[in-house]
């Protein structure tokens, strides 16, 4: 009888084996990178206060239907770190400034609230940092005083911005 047929080979030599582990192994990387990014990002809460926020709908319905009332437009322009606004409607008095909110889908900690000022052609203000991504973008006067009517514009861009953006009422 011959025993050069029967060879003993190591397992981690043979294809099949490692043809077997491949897919064991690709979960347990996978697994422990989902693991990682669980732990170190924070996903943060979008909204914390259900109920406040429900509360509060009816508010911001009501702002809406003032910047309606008022036939409301802006027009932004983002150059660089340079933010610049022409407002057109029927207000009956001008805010001196307005907040100007980039509002981030996902992660309030990437939101950006900028204060225009108003200039001779409109209002302008400045970014922090550049903005780049889908945000929501929310107008609203500041008023020293509460007697003046709240209303506020939206708008949705992809930042940069290569175009002007149109804030509307909802």
């Amino acid at each position: 009888m011959n025993n050069s047929d029967n060879v003993f080979i190591p397992g981690y030599k043979q294809p099949w084996f490692w043809f077997l582990m491949a897919p064991l192994v690709m979960v347990f990387i996978m697994g422990f990178t989902m693991l990682y990014l669980a732990i170190v990002s924070s996903d943060g809460v979008v909204a914390d206060n259900f109920y406040k926020d429900g509360l509060a709908i009816h508010t911001r319905l009501e702002q809406d239907a003032v910047a309606a009332s008022l036939a409301l437009a802006g027009t932004l322009s983002v150059n660089g770190l340079q933010v610049s606004l022409s407002l057109d409607g029927q207000l009956p008095q001008i805010p001196d400034a307005l907040t100007l909110e980039f509002i981030y889908p996902t992660k309030s900690s990437e939101d950006i609230v900028v204060t225009l000022i108003r200039a001779d052609n409109g209002y302008v203000g400045a970014l922090g940092a550049s903005v780049s991504g889908r945000y929501q973008v929310m107008l609203s006067p500041n008023w020293n005083d509460e007697v003046q009517p709240m209303w506020r514009l939206h708008g949705i861009a992809i930042f940069p911005l290569t175009t002007p953006l149109a804030l509307l009422p909802k």
